[in-house]
């Protein structure tokens, strides 16, 4: 079960929140470059990481602390 609040800027969020119940969905490999820039610093951002994938969200994190980036996150690891 994943709990979603759409951001309106968020096109993922969006189409996520708006899935069928008991929807299913296929997730492939990462691509691209990771970066994360918080538009509202005071809203809560959650990560969900397994195994070594944690990894990219601790340099985020390292990044946002390294730039004086507020933060309100909480990270769920399995």
């Amino acid at each position: 079960a994943i709990c979603i609040n759409p951001n309106p800027v968020s096109k993922s969020g969006h189409w996520l929140a708006n899935l069928p119940l008991d929807s299913s969905i296929n997730l492939g490999q990462p691509a691209g470059h990771l970066r994360f820039y918080s538009r509202f610093p005071q809203q809560q951002v959650v990560f969900f990481a397994s195994g070594t994938g944690l990894t990219p969200f601790a340099a985020i994190l390292d990044e946002c602390l390294h730039n004086n980036h507020p933060l309100n996150v909480k990270i769920f690891h399995g």
